[in-house]
């Protein structure tokens, strides 16, 4: 078997490693058979530079359109190709995912990102992303932040458990942390994710804001903690 190493644009690459792409369209001027390792690395297409981000990839089904008449030359000219990925409705990918949301705190100011690129572009809200395999929620919480944004945090705590089922046909399990601000300053590490980090004061939150950071900021002023927040549908 061999083993194929391609480049991927960033804003593919997080879909693939979030498991939310599995699937490429390529230009069939290179040999791959299934079984082949496919060794895809991120490419930074701004800088034109690999960011140092791999993942490895089994090749498992290949289906070549040159020379294949599917559809006559008439119907492709005027409507085009689309590509569908499916799963099968019992498979993992229809299962919830897990969550972890971090409210940052330095000198009573919380940091905030307007996310881009997914579900809830234009809100306002906490560093966070999918909880890894074999990883504890801290951990979750400090990859997170460092990845985003470029900072270190400390002092990490439970807030609060939400169920979310709003942005279907995805469904999350989200888990609020708090934690303090150690060190370094937010810069904008995944601009396919967010266009821009800000510390914010408490009383007065930019808007439109992601819910369960108004639930973040509501449990750190009250002292209280949510252990199963209402489905958020």
């Amino acid at each position: 078997m061999a083993t194929i190493h391609k480049k991927v644009w960033r804003e593919y690459f997080e879909k693939i490693i979030s498991g939310k792409k599995k699937l490429e369209l390529r230009l069939a001027d290179f040999e791959v058979n299934e079984g082949d390792t496919l060794v895809l690395e991120e490419w930074d297409k701004d800088k034109k530079n690999y960011t140092g981000r791999k993942i490895e990839v089994i090749a498992t089904y290949i289906l070549k359109t040159k020379g294949q008449t599917f559809w006559p030359p008439e119907e492709v000219e005027k409507y085009g190709f689309q590509i569908i990925q499916f799963e099968p409705k019992d498979s993992p990918a229809q299962r919830p995912k897990v969550g972890v949301g971090v409210m940052i705190l330095k000198d009573n100011k919380v940091l905030l990102g307007k996310r881009k690129g997914s579900h809830g572009e234009g809100e306002y809200a906490f560093p966070g992303g999918h909880l890894e395999y074999m990883e504890s929620f801290a951990d979750c919480a400090r990859r997170e932040v460092s990845e985003e944004c470029g900072i270190e945090i400390e002092n990490i705590s439970f807030q609060y458990l939400a169920n979310i089922t709003k942005y279907a046909p995805k469904h999350y399990t989200h888990i609020g942390l708090v934690a303090d601000w150690k060190s370094g300053e937010p810069e904008v590490l995944e601009p396919e994710k967010s266009e821009s980090w800000g510390w914010y004061d408490m009383d007065n939150l930019p808007q439109p804001i992601f819910e369960m950071c108004k639930l973040a900021v509501q449990c750190h002023k009250t002292g209280k903690n949510y252990l199963d927040v209402p489905d958020l549908a």
